[in-house]
Formats: structure tokens, sequence, C-alpha cells
């Protein structure tokens, strides 16, 4: 047992610096749930007009529709229409994550997917996000023209969560000794975004399984893909492994055009941190060159 409670020590630590900027970790305490509802007018879905094709934004683990708003509407200003998901289980309160998992998220997603117009749009995702577009860009090779993955989570930067992904077998056992996860902040260099971002203070242990499932999914999706993608990463990224997303390029071998870019003074929500009109430019050419003319309605 001791052993144990030692692991689950080591467990929770690894996984409250998830998604948690440096600057705030001191200010980590208990790991309890909350009964605490996010604002829903930064939470919710949202929808942007557009005559120029249109692109499917998906957020992260954990995140809500609030992470991509800026480039959702950098891509509306551009004419391309963005519906952006607010996935199962997020953006409200921590007991709403209790049954939301991997197939939750992406039969949203697949439904979204199929309310965009036009025969052939873009998919971009932010962190988990990211993982959900390749998989759909894997499923509907002939309805996806390409995909932006933002910080990729295709590995994590934590040693510990990496070394519990390789023995998961033992995650129940952790999961009922730590059950609940505290977050206090997001992954931002801005602190004004950091002020103002919508943090859902605590998540699920067993939800780690999930994205554990969606890694699994994604790796064995991008050697499927044939479609462009963008890939962008941030230098200062405090929660998922560079390392990771390059590999994730080697593994894109039937994708045509795969670019790679490293974006400077920046963290893991990219859209909403100090380079964000910069990731915002990239990713909205990357969808204009994508979907071309033959996207317009």
């Amino acid at each position: 047992m001791w052993i144990c409670s030692a692991v689950s020590g080591s467990f929770g630590s690894a996984m409250e610096r998830l998604h948690t900027a440096p600057a705030a970790r001191e200010a980590s305490g208990g790991s309890g749930p909350t009964d605490v509802t996010l604002d829903e007018g930064k939470t919710a879905t949202f929808e942007l007009p557009g005559d120029r094709g249109a692109c499917l934004l998906i957020h992260g683990f954990t995140g809500t529709p609030w992470d991509v708003r800026p480039l959702g509407e950098a891509l509306s200003a551009a004419g391309i229409s963005v519906q952006a998901p607010r996935l199962p289980g997020h953006g409200t309160t921590p007991a709403a994550m209790l049954e939301a998992h991997a197939p939750d998220w992406l039969l949203a997603c697949d439904e979204a997917l199929a309310r965009l117009p036009g025969r052939r749009v873009a998919v971009a995702g932010l962190s988990m996000g990211s993982l959900l577009a390749l998989v759909l860009a894997a499923r509907h090779p002939n309805r996806v023209a390409g995909v932006a993955a933002l910080a990729p989570a295709v590995r994590f930067r934590d040693r510990t969560l990496n070394s519990l992904r390789a023995v998961r077998a033992a995650a129940p056992l952790l999961e009922l000794l730590r059950p609940w996860i505290r977050k206090d902040t997001t992954d931002l260099l801005d602190d004004a975004a950091r002020a103002e971002a919508p943090v859902l203070r605590a998540w699920p242990s067993a939800r780690l399984r999930d994205l554990w499932e969606m890694q699994d999914l994604a790796w064995g999706s991008a050697a499927r893909v044939t479609c462009p993608v963008l890939v962008v990463v941030a230098a200062q990224d405090h929660v998922v492994d560079e390392a990771g997303a390059a590999a994730l390029v080697r593994r894109l071998e039937k994708s045509p055009s795969v670019r790679y870019i490293r974006i400077e003074d920046s963290a893991h929500i990219l859209p909403r941190d100090r380079n964000r009109d910069l990731v915002a430019s990239e990713v909205t050419g990357f969808v204009e060159r994508t979907l071309g003319p033959a996207a317009v309605r």
C-alpha cells in the first residue's frame, strides 16, 4: 500500500501539471472536485459565417471553444465559415466529465463535420483536438481536404505521465487512490489571456485513459491520412513534447504535403498566446490554399 500511495502521489502531481503554466503551480492545493460552473458565454459551441469554404475547429482535453475562438474569427474574416463544437463533458462542471469518453468526443466531431457546408472542408485542432482531426481525416478522406494540427498531444512532456501510459493496466487502481485531479490554470504565457481563460477546476483521473485511447487511435490514423497537413508547435509548450510532433510528421507518410512550424514565445494554447496573430495567419493561409476556389459554395 505504501508503494501504491507513493505512485499515486507522483501520478497526481504529474496530472496537475497537465495544462498548468509553471507560474501558477505554486497556487495548487487539493485535488477534490468543485461544483463551480464555467461561464457559458465563453465556453459554448460557436459558429461563424463565411462563403469561401468551411473549417471545423476542435479544442483540446479539458479545454473549451474559447481556446480556439481567435482562430475562428480570423478564418471567418477571410471568408471561411467555422464551426467549433464543445466536446461532451467539457466546459461546464467537473462532474460532467465523469460520463464523457473518447467515443463521445469522436461522435461529436463526426456530427459537426457532417453539418459543415461544401463537399470538401478543412479541420483544425488544438492538442487533443489535433488527434481528433487526424482521425477524421483518415475516416473521411473524401471529405477532409486538409488538417491543421496545433500542439498535437502525441506525447506528454512529463515523464511520469508517459511511464503510466506504458503500464496503463494499473490505471484503475491509481484512479481509486486519486479520483480527481485539480487544474488551477492553463498553459499560456500571455498574462491577460491566462487571467481570462475559463478553467475546469478539476477533472476525473479516469479520463486519462480516454486521452491515451485517442493518442493510440490518432497514431494509427496518421499513417492513413492522404490530405495536406500543417503541424504547428509552441517553443515553450509545458504540456506536450515537441519530439512527439516531429514523430507525427514522419508518420504522415501518405500525406502529399506536410509543413512544420515552430512558434516562438508561445505555450500550449497557441491560438490565444503571444503569437496568436501569427498562428491565425499561418492556419488561415493553409486553409485557403487547401480548400482553393473549388470550396466556394
